[in-house]
């Protein structure tokens, strides 16, 4: 498998309540993570050239432990 380029961006937008993460992966937008009702909903996009995504296994798996970082960022402390 080729070498996968992918970022995690923090972003807010007026039409939206909260802050949400986009994710992208080589330079297209994967999808986008955000809190609904306080849980974590994560919103995956169409390939815009093919008809499915395939990447190695752990850079999914590296990608939402970006993401995790954020959403616990998010969620009020139950401490």
């Amino acid at each position: 498998m080729k070498t996968t380029k992918w970022r995690v961006i923090i972003a807010d937008m007026p039409h939206r309540e909260d802050l949400f993460a986009e994710i992208w992966i080589d330079d297209e937008q994967f999808g986008e993570v955000y809190l609904h009702e306080g849980e974590p909903v994560i919103e995956v996009y169409p390939h815009r050239t093919t008809s499915d995504w395939r990447f190695d296994y752990n850079i999914i798996k590296d990608i939402l432990s970006e993401v995790d970082k954020f959403i616990k960022s998010m969620k009020p402390n139950s401490d």
